[in-house]
């Protein structure tokens, strides 16, 4: 889908697999979207990403998104023209690499989302830069089954 397409009234939405970022990756309801990857992604795009990838959990085939009621439930309105804030919403998780269209009535969405990436890990206040070392380093930990705090963090 070009940048200048109107978006469907109706899209199907099905989950973007990759092995890695599935693997690694971070869940719709882990607190990582909010402190970490909210400053970069905006409002609107970390709660339609938490949205989408949260029912492909719970529809893991896939389901349609009727556009309309979709912006509704966001809080983006009921416009879905080319650059109503609902079609910039889905655009930007295209942008971030959080979905992709793959053709015109066909989204995919990642179930998980990757760590920031370096230049953004950067672009961050201090504070939250050690928070996404800290989600991070916690996060590996319970992938690796892991349940002993890191070296330096507590008793």
């Amino acid at each position: 889908m070009h940048t200048d397409s109107p978006i469907p009234a109706q899209l199907s939405v099905v989950a973007w697999s990759d092995p890695v970022i599935d693997a690694l990756g971070f869940s719709f309801s882990h607190c990582y979207s909010e402190i970490v990857a909210l400053p970069h992604l905006g409002p609107s795009a970390t709660l339609a990403w938490r949205r989408l990838a949260g029912t492909l959990a719970q529809r893991p085939d896939g389901f349609t998104l009727e556009l309309v009621e979709f912006a509704h439930a966001q809080g983006l309105g009921a416009g879905t023209a080319r650059n109503a804030p609902v079609s910039r919403t889905l655009r930007r998780l295209a942008a971030f690499g959080l979905a992709r269209f793959v053709d015109d009535a066909t989204y995919a969405v990642r179930r998980y989302m990757p760590p920031v990436s370096g230049s953004q890990l950067r672009r961050l206040r201090p504070e939250i830069a050690r928070i996404h070392t800290a989600l991070l380093a916690a996060h590996d930990a319970e992938r690796r089954g892991d349940t002993r705090p890191p070296i330096g963090k507590g008793a």
